[in-house]
C-alpha cells in the first residue's frame, strides 16, 4: 500500500510539474523581442519597436543562431520609436562579455533624455555593466546641466567569467516609485542587490521629456555613451514581471537548445563557436572546420602552412 501511495503521489507531482509548464504564455506581455537570428534588429513580437543600427553594430554566430555584436566604441542600436517604463517590467537577454571594465560602464539597455551637447538629462532606465556587477539607475538632472544624480542599485559579482554566455533576467515593480523593487535572476540563481545612492526621481517619469531608448549604449552623444563590448542576445523585454516560474522556464528552454547539436557537427550548441558547419566537415573542439594542412589555425591556407606540410613530408 506505501509503494502504490508513493507511486501515486510522484504521478501527481509530475503531471502537476507538466501542466505548470503547459500553462505558462512566455508572449504574454511581450513588447521586444529581438532574436538577431535574420543578421537584423527587427522587432519579432510586434511591428513596431524596431531597432536602427548605428556604428557598425554587426552580427555573429551565437549559442541561438545569431547575437548583436558591438564593438566597445560606437556601436549601438536606437530604437525608432520610444516607450516609458512608468510601471512594472521584465527584461531578459544572453550576453557575452569578453572582458570587465572596472573603470567604465557597459551599457546594456537605456531610457534617457536627450540633450543638445551632454548625456545629462533624466533617465527612466540605465542597465549596465561595472566591473563584474550589473547595475540599475534611474537619474534626475537639471534641465541638460549641472550634475546627475541617480537611484543605483547594484548586484556584485553576476559576472565571474569572460567569454561565456550569461542569462539575465531582471524584473523591476513600480519603476516610477521611489519604493521600487527589482530582481535579478543570473543563469538559474537569484541575486541579492544593495541600494548605493537614493535621490528622488520621480520627476524622471515626465511625459515632456525627449526620451530615446538605446541598447548597447546610453546615449547617442560622443564621449556620453558609456557602450557596451560582446554579444547580445535573445532580447526580450516584457510590459509585466515574469514570476520566478517564467524566468526559469526561459532559462531552461533556452538551456535545452544549448545541448542540442544544430549543424549535427559532434559539438553541442553551447560550446559550438562555428554553428552552422557544412554536414560531413571535420571540426575541431570548437565546431570549427579543420583545413587539414592549416598549421597557424587562421582557417584559409598560406605560405606558413605550405612550409609546414612540407616539412611533415621529409
Amino acid at each position: 500500500m506505501k509503494f502504490k501511495l508513493i507511486v501515486s503521489i510522484l504521478f501527481c507531482l509530475l503531471m502537476s510539474s507538466l501542466n505548470s509548464n503547459a500553462e505558462i504564455n512566455i508572449e504574454n506581455g511581450l513588447i521586444i523581442h529581438y532574436s538577431f537570428d535574420d543578421s537584423n534588429s527587427q522587432n519579432q513580437s510586434a511591428n513596431f519597436y524596431h531597432a536602427i543600427e548605428s556604428g557598425g553594430v554587426k552580427y555573429e554566430n551565437s549559442m541561438f543562431g545569431k547575437a548583436a555584436a558591438f564593438d566597445g566604441i560606437d556601436d549601438y542600436l536606437v530604437l525608432d520609436s520610444t516607450f516609458e517604463l512608468r510601471n512594472d517590467y521584465t527584461l531578459a537577454a544572453w550576453i557575452r562579455v569578453p572582458q570587465l571594465n572596472s573603470s567604465t560602464a557597459q551599457t546594456l539597455f537605456s531610457i534617457r533624455q536627450q540633450c543638445s551637447s551632454t548625456y545629462r538629462g533624466w533617465s527612466q532606465a540605465w542597465i549596465y555593466i561595472f566591473g563584474n556587477s550589473l547595475c540599475y539607475a534611474v537619474t534626475r538632472t537639471e534641465q541638460c546641466s549641472g550634475g546627475s544624480y541617480s537611484d543605483i542599485y547594484i548586484f556584485p559579482n553576476v559576472l565571474t567569467y569572460t567569454n561565456m554566455s550569461i542569462f539575465l533576467c531582471l524584473t523591476v515593480t513600480a519603476n516610477s516609485s521611489e519604493n521600487r523593487v527589482l530582481s535579478l535572476y543570473s543563469n538559474d540563481l537569484e541575486c541579492v542587490y544593495y541600494q548605493k545612492q537614493n535621490y528622488s526621481t520621480t520627476d524622471a517619469f515626465s511625459s515632456s521629456r525627449n526620451y530615446k531608448t538605446f541598447i548597447g549604449s546610453q546615449s547617442d552623444v560622443n564621449g556620453f555613451m558609456s557602450p557596451f563590448y560582446g554579444l547580445i542576445d535573445d532580447f526580450k523585454l516584457y510590459n509585466r514581471v515574469l514570476t520566478e516560474s517564467e524566468i526559469l522556464y526561459l532559462y531552461q528552454k533556452d538551456i535545452e537548445f544549448q545541448n542540442y547539436d544544430f549543424d549535427n557537427d559532434g559539438i553541442i550548441n553551447f560550446w559550438d563557436e562555428c554553428p552552422n558547419t557544412v554536414q560531413g566537415k571535420k571540426v575541431d573542439s570548437k565546431g570549427c572546420i579543420i583545413i587539414d594542412g592549416d598549421f597557424n589555425k587562421n582557417g584559409s591556407l598560406g605560405l606558413e602552412d605550405c612550409i609546414g606540410i612540407l616539412q611533415e613530408l621529409r
